[in-house]
């Protein structure tokens, strides 16, 4: 087993595998009250689990996990349809004001990889915008009533365009949150805190870019599995997505994403996720992905990444089977993730600069 000191990792990864199409080796309804909570509230895989746990044969659960499970599958269910709303009315308000937007991960990305979605929890609708919207789109967001979240508690409802502008220059993505369902938004104007070249451009300024982008594009599988690195795989669900999505798409596909890699210094960061999820999920790549695995996944930041997974991935802040470990507020995961492709000074800059930002 990859996490020897984790067994609740390694107990948890064996017990979905049934509810994600890989073969199952272990009695799925033999979860107690820990493992439920690991699931529920640290990994954000509850409703997988459930699915496992109710296509098992067996019952070795106690009455009350078996609830929960299906309570948050249940729960899941509705805040799907509530952010099925949200997005339809984003829709229509970037489409008034001929503002593109495309939707990120989310309950779409639930519907174009498993066969139940609902098993996929996702927190918030992302979207992302042209930067040269971005300011307008914050605009437009707190004129039709979405209340700005970011920023300490006590922050204004809306913000004057000059304090927009600033932030746009440092964050990635504004918070807001839609009153009448309850669900927050993610306006991204990038894709990333620092990239490199022109990443979110290159990504989102192609003609037959649609409003969803699906998991066959090299370009968006190649940003999931960033997406994914950038924090070390420290949710399990990203991991479980990563899997799902090598099984569903072409090789092809995931060779392509590797080849694009290069232009962004991120090989390294491709092939190590790729790793850690046959590691976690062994039969995710299959026999042509594992030989090129084989082949290319070797050297020093290959290694330094797989242990930077690990280690987040399996553990938890000071103990706490709840919340995942959080990264040094100025660790710079873009150093190992784009290695060589970014300004180094810059990217720690940002981060102080974001930091103070922040607290006003």
């Amino acid at each position: 087993m990859p996490f020897a000191e984790t067994p609740l990792l390694n107990t948890l990864c064996a017990q979905v595998r049934g509810a994600m199409g890989l073969p199952v080796s272990v009695d799925t309804r033999s979860v107690d009250g820990d493992l439920v909570d690991f699931a529920l509230y640290r990994h954000r895989v509850g409703p997988l689990l459930h699915k496992a746990v109710e296509n098992s044969a067996n019952g070795k659960t106690e009455a009350a996990h078996l609830e929960r499970l299906a309570e948050s599958y249940r729960h899941n269910g509705r805040e799907v349809l509530r952010q099925k709303a949200v997005s339809e009315k984003l829709t229509r308000l970037m489409a008034d004001h001929s503002i593109a937007c495309h939707f990120l991960k989310g309950h779409q990305l639930g519907q174009q990889i498993y066969t139940d979605p609902i098993v996929r929890t996702s927190k918030d609708v992302d979207i992302l915008i042209a930067p040269e919207r971005a300011a307008e789109t914050v605009e437009i967001l707190q004129d039709a009533g979405f209340v700005w979240r970011d920023g300490p508690r006590n922050a204004k409802a809306t913000r004057p365009r000059k304090d927009i502008l600033r932030r746009i220059e440092t964050f990635k993505d504004f918070t807001f949150r839609d009153p009448e369902h309850g669900v927050e938004i993610e306006t991204h104007h990038r894709m990333f805190f620092i990239e490199p070249g022109d990443f979110s451009g290159d990504f989102a300024r192609r003609r037959d870019l649609p409003r969803v982008p699906l998991v066959e594009d090299e370009h968006y599988l190649l940003y999931l599995i960033l997406h994914g690195a950038l924090v070390y795989w420290r949710r399990l669900k990203w991991v479980v997505d990563l899997s799902t999505i090598v099984r569903t798409v072409e090789n092809e596909t995931v060779l392509a994403a590797l080849d694009l890699s290069g232009r962004y210094g991120c090989a390294a960061a491709v092939l190590s996720s790729l790793a850690f999820v046959e590691e976690l999920f062994p039969g995710s790549l299959g026999e042509n992905l594992g030989g090129v695995l084989r082949d290319r996944g070797s050297g020093r930041r290959h290694a330094e990444l797989l242990e930077k997974y690990r280690h987040y991935c399996a553990s938890s802040s000071e103990g706490n089977r709840r919340s995942p470990m959080r990264r040094p507020r100025f660790e710079n995961p873009e150093r190992l993730i784009f290695h060589g492709q970014i300004n180094v000074v810059e990217s720690y800059t940002r981060r102080i600069k974001a930091a103070v930002l922040a607290r006003s």
